[in-house]
């Protein structure tokens, strides 16, 4: 599973640049501990494309291992990214390594996490409702040029379905975050990805003038 992560506090901007994965120098492999949720997840129905499948939504933490010596240990918190790869919480996965990672969702990815990521943890709702943003940007292209186009409840990319109250609140937060991308523009210009047997890690980097 290709996952959306980031190992700054909360309190930090999302596209400050990390040490961990900044691009530029020789490239060396990491390690990825996995823990669990962040504060739990809600159940629901997504369908994108053939697929249609019973997921819990929200987001991940684990520890990111620097490679170096000493080997210096950060939390980071991570969403899913690509609804066909999976991993398993608890497990580590090394052998990361950053570089650029580019495509047309970038922008709305790193938009995303500008306007969102500070309240994503806030409460299960929330994390699920950033999840289902980040999964409406990658598999809904209707919306990269016009972001009235997203929508979590209904398109031809991507959807998805569910019952009560936290199913409703996290698709109602993810479309009003989704709406309100094109306030966020200019403000970084890359995210970096590393990769382990399918399993990728991306977070943005930055900050950028406009």
């Amino acid at each position: 599973m290709r996952t959306i992560a980031n190992m700054l506090p909360r309190a930090t901007a999302a596209c400050a640049v990390v040490g961990a994965l900044a691009l530029g120098g020789t490239a060396h492999a990491n390690t990825l501990d996995t823990t669990g949720f962040l504060n739990g997840s809600v159940g629901l129905t997504v369908h994108q494309g053939a697929l249609t499948e019973n997921v819990s939504a929200g987001g991940f933490t684990g520890k990111w291992h620097s490679g170096g010596t000493p080997d210096v240990l950060s939390p980071i918190t991570f969403w899913c990214f690509e609804l066909t790869q999976y991993f398993s919480p608890g497990t580590s996965y090394p052998g990361y390594t950053a570089s650029a990672l580019g495509g047309p969702v970038v922008s709305r990815i790193v938009q995303l996490f500008q306007e969102a990521f500070g309240a994503a943890d806030d409460s299960v709702t929330n994390s699920a409702a950033f999840q289902l943003a980040i999964w409406e940007i990658e598999y809904e292209s209707s919306g990269l040029a016009d972001v009235s186009l997203y929508n979590v409840s209904s398109g031809t990319g991507f959807y998805a379905t569910g019952s009560g109250v936290n199913f409703t609140a996290a698709r109602n937060q993810a479309n009003t975050w989704l709406a309100g991308l094109d306030a966020y523009r200019n403000r970084c210009t890359s995210v970096a990805e590393g990769g382990y047997e399918g399993f990728h890690l991306e977070r943005t980097m930055g900050p950028v003038a406009a």
